[in-house]
Order: structure tokens, then sequence, then C-alpha cells
């Protein structure tokens, strides 16, 4: 069963949501999942890449970071 509330189904809707060029709606799934579990490095790292395409690439860099601390490096 889906669970709205977990973090980890949120980034992978955020992910199916950037495959499908629908960046808005990956981006807020992002910062849902993040207020669902601040802990979880998935959203981070998912987030990173959507800016790194998209030619944001100091924001891409942060998350990447704390996707990295969070992953225990």
């Amino acid at each position: 069963m889906l669970d709205p509330a977990n973090s980890l189904v949120r980034s992978y809707l955020g992910k199916a949501y950037y495959e499908e060029g629908r960046d808005a709606l990956a981006g807020g799934q992002y910062g849902l999942a993040r207020q669902l579990d601040p802990r979880d490095p998935t959203p981070y790292l998912y987030d990173a890449v959507r800016k790194q395409v998209g030619n944001r690439p100091i924001e891409a860099l942060e998350d990447l970071e704390r996707s990295i601390e969070l992953n225990d490096n």
C-alpha cells in the first residue's frame, strides 16, 4: 500500500514527474519528501539532478552536499 506520508514514495513520485518533464510538480514532491523526513537523503539527491539540468548549479551542489551528509558520506 502506498503511504502518502512516506518520504521515499514522494521522492519516487517526484522522480517520475521529472522524467515526464513536469519540473514544477517534481520540485513540489521533493519539498514534501523533505518535510516528511528531513533525514532522508533521497529527495536532496534527485532534486540536485533536477536543478543541475535546469542550470541551477549552486543550488544543485548544495542539495548534493546535503544528500551526502545525510547518507554518511
